[in-house]
């Protein structure tokens, strides 16, 4: 009977180590991050601990912008094919810096010479 109470404290089922009241066990399960979720691009089985690093670094099928354009969206997996007429440009912007003095704001944009070979 004791083992029935919904008070007993129960370890999570899909292995993260938490311990729980066994009434909370259905709220664990949808936000532990040992669940496992479908990555919305790849469509591949991955525990929600996983997917933020896979989608950022991995999965082929994730959208990335363009390094030289900034504008291109590309599926990861094009990048290496993708054509990009910026490319052969000998200029590229980097990230700008924003400063706000006596009320005006200041936007310096550095640009760096390189060379495609």
């Amino acid at each position: 009977m004791s083992n029935q109470c919904p008070n007993a404290e129960v370890w999570c089922e899909l292995g993260c180590g938490q311990v729980f009241p066994r009434l909370e066990r259905q709220k664990h399960s949808l936000e532990c991050g040992k669940q496992s979720v479908v990555c919305d691009f790849c469509k591949i089985w991955i525990t929600k601990d996983e997917l933020t690093a896979h989608q950022q670094s991995i999965c082929q099928e994730y959208t990335v912008t363009c390094d030289y354009c900034r504008m291109k969206q590309l599926r990861r997996g094009d990048v290496s094919v993708y054509n990009c007429t910026y490319k052969i440009c000998t200029y590229k912007i980097t990230p700008y810096t924003v400063h706000v003095k006596n009320n005006t704001i200041i936007i310096i944009i550095t640009l760096i010479m390189f060379s495609t070979l």
